[in-house]
């Protein structure tokens, strides 16, 4: 008489079943990981999200990356261009100006935005009124990209 066996012990589906085990329980892990990571940085959105105020420039540094609200002038006479930049409107420049904040020696470059390459030549309807500050966000002057661009003198730094 053949004997019946219902249940039998396969090596190799408890080694695929463990495997897949581990896998999920990190990938798991992953996640928790991925939410903890997200929950800081929301966290820091919401800590960044009101401008802070400082007044003296030797704080920048400080403050990268974070929204801050200055006191000063614009100097539009001493604004520029930089030219052959593109967003989703079109060719166009990045207007900079200098800022002066109160109580500082040397002014600063604010990027004012980007300028649409139709109105390159009518500048003066972007110098609005002089409200007293400005809000920014504090980031790294751009060095020099390669060595074939021109270099930064070091009275300018």
């Amino acid at each position: 008489m053949p004997s019946n066996k219902t249940s039998s012990f396969s090596w190799k589906i408890s080694t695929i079943t463990l495997l897949i085990v581990l896998l999920m329980l990190k990938a798991s892990s992953w996640q928790w990981g991925k939410y903890k990571e997200k929950s800081k940085l929301l966290k820091t959105y919401e800590q960044n999200y009101d401008a802070v105020e400082i007044n003296d420039l030797k704080e920048l540094n400080k403050y990268l990356y974070r929204k801050i609200k200055l006191k000063g002038k614009f100097n539009y006479s001493n604004q520029f261009l930089i030219a052959n930049r593109k967003d989703e409107t079109g060719p166009g420049f990045w207007l900079l100006s200098e800022f002066k904040p109160s109580g500082q020696i040397k002014p600063i470059i604010v990027s004012r935005g980007f300028i649409p390459f139709k109105d390159r030549d009518n500048l003066n309807k972007f110098n609005y009124k002089q409200t007293g500050s400005i809000q920014a966000v504090v980031q790294k002057t751009v060095g020099q990209r390669s060595f074939l661009s021109p270099s930064e003198s070091k009275n300018n730094r």
